[in-house]
């Protein structure tokens, strides 16, 4: 109860939710609470949390700038980076291009970022309070975490309507957008690209898994 009346009294707080084995935990989700709601259910109460990655930046950070021609891409990305107040998980050394003409910054900082890197053919996200730039097709580190029956893979995998590979395993907190994963199953072996994961946890049921999107690569 004390805790529920402490969470109800802030509008916008950090958030670091961590899961894992034993004595051994790790960050599965770090962000901002945006909305708290409370539910009775017969003799029990259930506190929804809502919660965004880099929630509170994206929304608030602004930008006008102008940059000139020939001004390195790398260089404007550092600008709106700064602007939105928020790390970059990776160095850019992949994005070499200059400015083909003058470039006007103007409203979000966010949309600005993704505008621009949309046009050089890179993704941004926002991973654990960090922004995440990757070029199309391209995974975080070479690396690839290999998942098999024996790692913790539960069902075969699937495409979905949106030709994303969809599997699920034990939950495993390293698994993280943009990461390689080697997937070695009876229906797909193959490399493929972390596009998105969810996590169910439960300390009452044997809940305990992560839902993975990947593409194949």
């Amino acid at each position: 109860l004390k805790n529920r009346e402490i969470l109800s009294s802030y509008k916008r707080a950090p958030v670091i939710l961590e899961a894992g084995y034993k004595d051994f935990l790790q960050p599965i989700f770090v962000g901002d609470m945006c909305n708290i709601f409370c539910q009775k259910e017969g003799p029990d109460i259930t506190t929804i949390i809502s919660e965004g990655d880099g929630l509170n930046k994206i929304q608030t950070s602004r930008i006008k700038k102008t940059k000139a021609k020939d001004t390195p891409v790398k260089d404007v990305v550092y600008d709106l980076a700064k602007s939105l107040r928020l790390p970059l998980i990776n160095p850019l050394n992949q994005l070499k291009t200059m400015l083909t003409k003058g470039l006007s910054l103007s409203g979000n900082s966010m949309l600005e970022l993704e505008r621009l890197l949309k046009s050089q053919k890179f993704s941004v996200s926002v991973q654990d309070n960090s922004l995440q730039v990757l070029k199309h097709g391209e995974s975080l580190v070479k690396e690839a975490i290999i998942l098999n029956s024996n790692s913790g893979l539960i069902s075969s995998p699937e495409f979905n309507q949106n030709n994303l590979l969809t599997l699920k395993c034990l939950l495993m907190p390293e698994l993280k957008p943009g990461l390689s994963l080697y997937i070695d199953s009876l229906i797909f072996k193959g490399l493929s690209i972390i596009q998105s994961v969810k996590f169910e946890g439960s300390s009452y049921d044997e809940s305990w898994f992560s839902e993975v999107e990947a593409k194949v690569v």
